[in-house]
């Protein structure tokens, strides 16, 4: 008798196992909106079109941004967005605070590196997969709040998971993510000021230092004046800057100066550093 229960459990279990394991969906994108500046485009995965995500996709069909929300109660939002120069950008809005979105909104960012993969998405069970420009995958959780509009959560980043962060205004509480558990080559953005039209030319700003990490944890700060430059796009903007090195080998040679401690085999270094 127990032989025979168990066997029953196995055929039970086992089409639910496989099911949770089926292999991720790609996704594709609605082109009506494409636009190389924002983020209209739709994005389907199999039959299903998903609400409270878009995509920014180019007219030749390349992926080049990610943009999604975690919602924590009615009040409180955290916004990602993963673009395929590497960057990270994340802000959080408090709506319970008065005075309008700069008065209840926070941001930063960071910097993936190497660059050059080739950004896609994947349908799974329980949400999407994010491959980043960086060669790394987010696993995002999806919640629908309502009929229209679902909330994404980061679960895991490369298979580490990633804690949920209640939403602050402070680096952690904006970001929400542990990635120095998952051990990438980053840029970790540092600035006197989270606000989003803080002054990005005063001399605190200049000589605040910005983080490089490696893969094995060792770091290396450097002052803003030397890594960011106005925005090209809005070089008059006083509250935009840019990371000022846009292709990687140029970073590598800066940086094989600037911080000889750090492993920079993934910026194309040919030799690893020795690892202590």
């Amino acid at each position: 008798m127990r032989s025979l229960v168990i066997a029953l459990a196995l055929v039970l279990v086992l089409p639910l196992a496989r099911a949770a394991d089926a292999d991720p969906v790609p996704c594709s994108f609605m082109m009506q909106h494409a636009s190389p500046d924002g983020f209209a485009d739709i994005l389907t995965c199999g039959a299903k079109r998903y609400r409270g995500i878009s995509v920014r996709v180019q007219p030749d069909g390349r992926l080049t941004g990610v943009y999604f929300t975690e919602h924590q109660g009615k009040q409180l939002e955290r916004a990602f967005q993963i673009y395929d120069s590497g960057q990270l950008a994340f802000v959080v809005t408090d709506k319970s605070i008065r005075g309008g979105f700069w008065a209840q909104s926070r941001g930063t960012s960071y910097e993936l590196f190497p660059r050059g993969a080739t950004m896609s998405i994947e349908q799974v069970d329980d949400g999407l997969l994010v491959h980043d420009a960086a060669g790394h995958t987010w696993h995002l959780l999806e919640t629908p709040i309502d009929a229209n509009y679902s909330s994404y959560a980061v679960v895991s980043i490369d298979g580490v998971a990633q804690k949920r962060v209640p939403i602050k205004f402070t680096e952690r509480g904006i970001t929400g993510l542990n990635l120095d558990a998952v051990h990438p080559f980053y840029l970790q953005y540092q600035q006197p000021d989270f606000s989003g039209i803080a002054s990005r030319r005063t001399r605190a700003y200049r000589e605040t230092r910005s983080i490089f990490h490696d893969e094995h944890g060792r770091t290396c700060a450097i002052a803003n004046a030397k890594l960011f430059v106005p925005n090209p796009k809005d070089p008059n903007d006083p509250s935009d800057m840019a990371f000022g090195f846009t292709d990687d080998p140029s970073l590598e040679t800066f940086l094989a100066t600037a911080c000889p401690k750090l492993d920079l085999a993934p910026l194309g270094h040919t030799e690893p550093l020795e690892q202590h």
